[in-house]
């Protein structure tokens, strides 16, 4: 949250243990003002399982979902239940996004479900990808630097496009 804080993100904070219902109020009210970002997965885990949060706010919302992989070159990995990342100096990154996707309106539990399970998927595809292609080093088509230099690119798909359905 610090870190989000310093590059002047507001974070509001929430799972379905701990004032769940405030947090999804507060991006209800804040949905049409703003872009949101998720955390995939929630303090208790487990680690790199998408929480139904961000559907049903998809859902309720109709915002798009854009899903972004990241990957290191090198990096240190926190003995913790996420085995959190931190990348070492002057290493690689590399972050791959999704098209824009869209979730349909007013889903049941069970939809909320399926979708979740579908985002997870690809985000699990994405983040192997970004983490395979950090290792390499190798361009790829298609990619965008955000930082010069050869260490840092990002794989970019383009946001201007209609939202696409997730199957």
């Amino acid at each position: 949250g610090q870190f989000a804080k310093y590059l002047g993100m507001k974070c509001i904070r929430g799972s379905s243990y701990r004032d769940g219902v405030a947090a999804i109020r507060q991006f209800m009210a804040l949905s049409k003002q703003t872009i949101m970002a998720f955390t995939p997965d929630g303090p208790r885990g487990p680690r790199r399982t998408l929480a139904p949060g961000a559907v049903f706010l998809a859902s309720r919302l109709q915002l798009p979902v854009v899903l972004a992989g990241f990957g290191y070159g090198k990096e240190w990995r926190f003995n913790s239940w996420d085995k959190f990342a931190v990348p070492k100096p002057f290493a690689r990154g590399r972050m791959i996004t999704s098209p824009l996707l869209s979730v349909p309106p007013k889903l049941d539990k069970d939809g909320i479900e399926h979708y979740r399970q579908q985002l997870e998927t690809n985000l699990t595809l994405l983040t192997k990808a970004a983490e395979d292609w950090a290792i390499s080093g190798e361009p790829m088509c298609g990619e965008s630097v955000v930082c010069p230099g050869p260490k840092c690119s990002l794989m970019y798909y383009g946001s201007d496009k209609r939202a696409e359905p997730i199957v």
